[in-house]
C-alpha cells in the first residue's frame, strides 16, 4: 500500500534490511521507546494529541467513525493546541454525521472552521469524502480502502481507523515524528532516498531550506524494522512527544526529569539514552 516509486523501495527495503537484522539497534531503540512511554506516564503529560478524546464524542457513539474522520480531514498544518478547543463545541452542539456534513454544505462547515485556517479545502474535503461515503454501504475498515477517498492520506487513514476500529495498520508518520525519527536514526536520509540524481555538493546548502520530510517513505522504514506490536503507540508517543517540546514548561520538566534518571543509577536510563533525547531537543530548541 506505500506510494513510493521503485527506485525509493529499492533503497528503503535495502535500509531496512541492514537494520532489521541489527538485533541490538531494533533491541536498543525498542527500550529507548520504552522509557518515553514510561516518562509520559511517570510526569502525568499531555499532549495535544492525547486531549483528542476530550474533544470526539464518545467511542460507544453511532458517529464516532465520522467524527474522527471530520477531525483528521480538517487539521493537517493546523496548531496542535487549536483542535480540542474547536472541535470540542462542535461534536457537543452537533450530531455529526454524513447526513449532518450534506445538509450543512462548504459554506457552513468552512465558517465553522475559519479559526483554523484552510477552511475553504477542509470544508470542500469533507463533503466530499461524506458524499463518497453515503455511496457505500459501510464505512471502510481498511485504510487501503479510506484513502480512495478524496482529500485523504495514508496518515490521515491510519490514525482513522486505529481510532474508530483499535485497528493499527500501520504508523501514521507527522512532522514530529519524522523529526524525531531522523535524530535518533530510525529513518534513512530521505533526501538521498528521494531523489537517487542529488549531487552531493547540493546537501551543503540543505540547512538553507525549510525542514521536509517523505511521509510514505518515514512510514516504510519505521514498519521495516519496528516490531509491529508496538505501531500502535508510535503516532501518540512520538507526535505527543514532539508536542510537548514545543511547550516551554513541558520541555524543562522533561529535561529536569531525564537528567534526574541518568543520574540515579537504579534507574534503566542510561549515558546512552540521555545522548538520544539529547539529540531530540536539539531539534527543538
Amino acid at each position: 500500500g506505500y506510494s513510493l516509486s521503485l527506485p525509493q523501495w529499492q533503497g528503503v527495503r535495502d535500509w531496512v534490511f541492514t537494520k532489521s537484522r541489527d538485533a541490538d539497534f531494533v533491541a536498543d531503540n525498542v527500550a529507548f521507546h520504552r522509557l518515553i512511554v514510561a516518562m509520559k506516564e511517570e510526569l502525568k503529560l499531555e499532549s495535544a494529541r492525547d486531549k483528542w478524546v476530550e474533544a470526539l464524542p464518545c467511542t460507544e457513539s453511532s458517529n464516532f467513525e465520522i467524527c474522527v474522520l471530520f477531525l483528521m480531514v480538517c487539521t493537517p498544518l493546523v496548531p496542535d493546541t487549536k483542535i480540542v478547543e474547536l472541535f470540542g463545541p462542535i461534536f457537543k452542539d452537533n450530531f455529526v454525521d454524513v447526513d449532518w456534513i450534506l445538509e450543512k454544505g462548504k459554506a457552513a462547515i468552512a465558517e465553522l472552521l475559519r479559526p483554523l485556517g484552510r477552511q475553504n479545502d477542509s470544508a470542500k474535503y469533507v463533503v466530499e469524502v461524506a458524499l463518497a461515503l453515503k455511496a457505500l454501504t459501510r464505512f471502510p475498515r481498511d485504510y487501503r480502502d479510506l484513502v480512495k477517498l478524496p482529500g485523504i492520506g495514508p496518515k490521515v487513514a491510519l490514525v482513522t481507523i486505529q481510532e474508530a476500529f483499535g485497528l493499527v495498520q500501520g504508523v501514521p508518520c507527522d512532522v514530529h515524528m519524522c523529526r524525531i525519527f531522523q535524530r535518533l536514526g530510525w529513518i534513512p536520509n530521505m533526501d538521498l532516498l528521494s531523489n537517487n540524481s542529488i549531487s552531493i555538493a547540493s546537501i551543503l546548502d540543505a540547512k538553507k531550506e525549510k525542514e521536509k520530510y517523505d511521509y510514505e517513505l518515514s512510514r516504510a522504514a519505521m514498519e521495516g524494522w519496528f516490531p509491529r506490536q508496538l505501531w500502535g503507540e508510535m503516532n501518540q508517543t512520538w507526535a505527543g512527544l514532539g508536542q510537548l517540546l514545543n511547550d516551554t514548561t513541558a520541555k524543562r520538566k522533561i529535561a529536569h526529569y531525564v537528567d534526574s534518571k541518568v543520574a540515579d543509577l537504579n534507574s534503566p536510563w542510561r549515558v546512552a539514552d540521555k545522548v538520544k533525547f539529547a539529540a531530540i531537543m536539539g531539534a527543538y530548541t
